[in-house]
């Protein structure tokens, strides 16, 4: 019998060597009850909505196990010196006195050393942020 052994070794990865991953907010949170309310109302009335409610987290959204799922990979990585192997930009275009429940919904389910960017209604695209 041959015994094989195979060797893995990690080191602290480079920014290009981290995984960061650009998702919107409605995409990790059911967001829909609050989009339909803001169709329906004015961005003053969706503002003071948001604020009303940012102690109310969002529902999981559509990506949101993906993500968890994914993020949870860091805890089986060995630790990096700086930074997390696997990281989360949240993108929103509320504004940002409404992305403050984002944030809060964030803080509820766990998600840590997260970024978030509210564009305040402006198209963004993650190659135009800072990461």
């Amino acid at each position: 019998m041959v015994a094989t052994s195979i060797v893995t070794k990690f080191t602290t990865p480079t920014v290009a060597e981290s995984l960061t991953i650009g998702i919107s907010a409605s995409a990790l949170f059911d967001t829909r009850a609050s989009d339909e309310f803001y169709r329906t109302h004015s961005c003053d009335e969706y503002v003071a909505y948001q604020i009303n409610n940012e102690n109310e987290p969002y529902p999981k959204g559509t990506a949101f196990h993906l993500v968890s799922g994914l993020l949870r990979l860091n805890a089986k990585l060995p630790k990096r010196a700086r930074g997390e192997w696997i990281e989360l930009v949240v993108l929103s275009k509320n504004e940002p006195d409404a992305g403050l429940r984002v944030l809060n919904s964030l803080d509820h389910y766990g998600f840590k050393h997260v970024r978030a960017a509210f564009t305040g209604g402006e198209p963004v695209a993650l190659k135009d942020l800072y990461i």
